[in-house]
């Protein structure tokens, strides 16, 4: 694998993210289309768009480029379309050798390639095989630039992460019970059950009866 997998390099270097380096010797495969009966002339939009794409053809079944080499190099991976009014191949069969093997890889059910994909490259393993009473559509092709083959970068898809990511913690319920918070506590007054006396009474008057002498008017 390569050293750094999460980097993302260059075509031109020996590996890419995530994948296994690439061979240092191209060894040029010629993928066999599906036969139709009669075989007509591809329609115009099924071309190579770049330049290195014959020299390149190779990279066609390399699960690494697989993808890239459908969109910019369809008629030298040989998956063009044919502009025929109705496609009627004389036996259901697998345009690619490596088809078992991407069948075990999830490649069947992958979201990463669309029905007609499958349908061109592993219409048999796949269980595809049904009669079309059109011709298949041209791959459109993505808009480049001038670069060149070992100019385009290969952007890793981004990764899901697995771990669940935790609920927030519950809000706490207030408490009912009125705690004061940094107060300080007045003491109450004490109450003296001490009696205070009454105040003394005054002294007895000495009371002295005096009698009048009578009037004799």
């Amino acid at each position: 694998m390569c050293p750094e997998p999460e980097d993302v390099c260059h075509l031109n270097f020996a590996c890419c993210y995530g994948y296994e380096p690439l061979p240092t010797t191209e060894t040029p495969t010629t993928l066999a289309p599906i036969p139709l009966t009669p075989q007509p002339p591809p329609i115009q939009g099924c071309r190579d768009h770049l330049s290195e794409c014959r020299k390149k053809a190779y990279l066609c079944r390399h699960d690494s480029y697989r993808s890239f080499m459908i969109t910019y190099c369809a008629r030298s991976c040989h998956i063009c379309t044919y502009s025929s009014p109705v496609y009627r191949p004389q036996a259901c069969e697998d345009a690619n050798l490596n088809c078992p093997e991407w069948v075990h890889n999830g490649f069947c059910s992958s979201g990463a390639y669309t029905k007609v994909e499958k349908e061109r490259l592993c219409a048999r393993s796949c269980g595809l095989c049904v009669e079309r009473p059109e011709a298949l559509p041209p791959p459109v092709p993505r808009p480049i630039s001038t670069y060149t083959l070992y100019n385009v970068y290969l952007i890793p898809m981004p990764r899901i992460p697995h771990h669940v990511v935790p609920m927030p913690a519950p809000i706490p319920v207030p408490s009912h019970r009125l705690v004061p918070v940094n107060v300080i506590p007045v003491q109450m007054p004490i109450v003296s059950h001490r009696v205070v006396p009454l105040p003394a009474t005054l002294p007895p008057f000495d009371v002295k009866i005096i009698h009048l002498p009578a009037n004799k008017n």
